[in-house]
């Protein structure tokens, strides 16, 4: 089950059958661009999952990045209702912890937690657990942490959600770097 993990070995973002699915500024996740295939028409994809972006205003992710709290803040209060997406990334989830992520997520726009988490297994698992407890509804890991560790973020997920009868978080496999010099091709080899 890898629909939520990007794209499968072997394929390139934007090869045939995968849809871009963020658009991004220098590293900063900016929009989110049309769904894949049969969801942008019917706003139910063939395998039964709703369509995340039914309204314009779910088109647009807004970047919390930075440390400054009351800014975070105020920013996502303002834009929590005109918005589909507020992102919160590493600089901003370290200098305030989960708590933030949790604020910002009860303020009615979806949540993605830009972590690119990377580790051993079983630490992934723990931090996909404890994002999706949050209610994040996206989060991402790094593909270079291998396919047992994204099973093991997606399968902790999963497992929260349905304990806490929360819907599940899209998760998104980053599998190169705005800033890296080497193409996906020679990541991927």
């Amino acid at each position: 089950q890898y629909e939520h993990l990007g794209h499968q070995p072997g394929q390139r973002p934007g090869a045939e059958g995968i849809d871009p699915v963020l658009a991004t500024d220098h590293g900063r996740m900016v929009a989110r661009l049309r769904p894949p295939g049969d969801l942008a028409a019917t706003g139910v994809h063939s395998s039964g999952t709703k369509n995340p972006m039914t309204e314009p205003r779910d088109a647009l992710c807004i970047a919390l990045d930075g440390s400054d709290r009351d800014w975070i803040l105020a920013t996502a209060r303002t834009l929590a209702p005109e918005v589909g997406w507020l992102k919160i990334g590493l600089e901003a989830f370290t200098a305030h912890g989960p708590r933030l992520a949790a604020e910002v997520a009860d303020l009615g726009a979806r949540l993605f937690l830009d972590l690119k988490l990377h580790d051993i297994p079983n630490t992934v698992a723990e931090a996909a657990q404890a994002a999706t407890g949050l209610g994040v509804d996206f989060f991402d890991v790094h593909a270079a942490g291998g396919e047992e560790m994204m099973r093991a973020a997606v399968e902790a997920s999963r497992e929260e959600a349905e304990r806490l009868d929360l819907q599940p978080p899209r998760i998104l496999a980053i599998t190169v770097l705005t800033s890296m010099s080497s193409t996906v091709d020679e990541v991927l080899a």
